[in-house]
């Protein structure tokens, strides 16, 4: 007696995969489909004499039915009437135009697609019925056509997914093992791309003598950076501790000078310069009013035109302002902030120099490190890409009954 040799398992490419499981599953799930594609002419069918429902409803030019309504709601129904039709119309428009697209890799899942499009047209239908209650109850003897047609699509849409849902679990089977194919196909690209950088690592040889200049001149801007930090930290407390006696001298006067203003029919008022000091102040011409407004409030006081609590001690502490000289020392807050913008400048370019350096001597740890780093996930990957091939193999064993060894 003689025995047929079995055959061994079929050899294919992983790039090939993916078309060789769309050819299996549309083999298995052609009984499927073309039960499916029986049942389509009866929903398509339903559809078209929905679609002459619509129209007689349309051209119907009577009344609703009052007693079913009500006189109230009869002038409602025949506003709404062609709104309804309308709102029918669209609804099948839409489901043929999206019914028409092309969706997914193989038949069934175009009529899952197919499915989704039949179901959204029910719940529409439905949905507007109940939207447009008036019409449906009013035109009540005008809509046998609609019942029965709609009927007819329901039962339709019923049959097709009792039949489609027969494949369901082979379409699970063949969704899951593509989700695997694709994991693999990310794995294999990935490994490309990690032993192409490993084999361009290989050239690479670190330099010592350059890493040893590279430390020295790190060292030396530290140190550079440390010292400008310093004198902008000194500066800083320098223009602080101005501004704030400046504050100091303005702010006993604040109660006076709204006073001054009140009482005052110039434009310009006092608190205007009290509010935006340094900026008016900087200014020698808005410096020259702020004094004179000062020897005017000092007058005011002296004579009572203006009412504080202790004059003799708001005149004094007037005649302190003007003779501090606020105008230099704003001038010298304004030499000490250019200085420091000058060394926060410098700062930041020995800053950028620095990380200049930092990427160096990146590229030097990079040289030392990362061909052991390569190396070990190239090793990885090539573990884990040698497992999902033996998973794809034993799924298709198992789903499909083939037998492939992946190359």
């Amino acid at each position: 007696m003689f025995f047929k040799k079995p055959q061994g398992p079929q050899t294919i490419g992983i790039s090939d995969l993916q078309q060789y499981l769309t050819e299996i599953f549309e083999s298995l799930s052609e009984p499927v489909v073309r039960k499916c594609y029986s049942v389509k002419p009866r929903i398509e069918s339903g559809i078209v004499m929905f679609e002459k429902a619509i129209e007689s409803l349309e051209s119907y030019n009577g009344d609703p039915e009052e007693e079913l309504i009500g006189l109230a709601s009869v002038n409602s129904a025949k506003t709404q009437k062609p709104h309804y039709t309308e709102a029918l119309k669209s609804f099948i428009a839409s489901a043929k135009s999206e019914e028409n697209e092309s969706y997914g890799d193989t038949r069934y899942e175009r009529l899952e697609y197919d499915k989704t499009v039949y179901q959204s047209l029910i719940s529409k239908i439905l949905s507007s019925n109940s939207t447009f209650k008036s019409v449906v109850i009013g035109y009540s003897s005008q809509l046998d056509g609609f019942k029965k047609s709609f009927s007819y699509i329901e039962r339709g849409v019923g049959s097709f997914e009792a039949e489609l849902s027969k494949g369901s679990e082979r379409f699970r089977q063949y969704e899951y093992v593509r989700n695997a194919i694709s994991h693999a196909m990310a794995l294999m690209e990935e490994l490309a791309e990690v032993s192409s950088m490993l084999s361009k690592s290989e050239n690479m040889q670190p330099d010592p003598e350059k890493m040893n200049r590279i430390k020295s001149e790190e060292a030396s801007l530290s140190s550079k950076i440390a010292g400008l930090r310093d004198r902008s930290a000194y500066l800083s407390s320098e223009i602080n501790r101005a501004y704030s006696e400046i504050d100091q001298l303005l702010q006993r006067v604040e109660r006076a000078a709204r006073k001054y203003d009140h009482a005052s029919t110039k434009k310009r008022k006092f608190s205007d310069y009290l509010s935006n000091r340094y900026a008016m102040l900087e200014n020698e011409s808005g410096y020259s009013d702020f004094l004179k407004m000062l020897g005017d409030m000092r007058d005011g006081i002296s004579k009572g035109e203006i009412m504080v609590k202790n004059p003799q001690d708001e005149i004094s502490h007037i005649n302190l302002i003007i003779g501090s000289g606020i105008s230099d020392n704003l001038k010298s807050i304004a030499s000490l902030r250019n200085e420091k913008a000058a060394i926060d400048g410098e700062i930041g370019a020995y800053s950028g120099d620095i990380r200049t350096i930092e990427m160096e001597k990146s590229k030097n740890d990079y040289t030392l490190g990362s061909k052991a780093q390569l190396s070990e996930r190239k090793a990885s990957l090539e573990h884990e890409l040698s497992q999902a091939k033996l998973a794809i193999e034993r799924h298709f064993r198992d789903y499909f009954g083939k037998e492939i060894k992946i190359l």
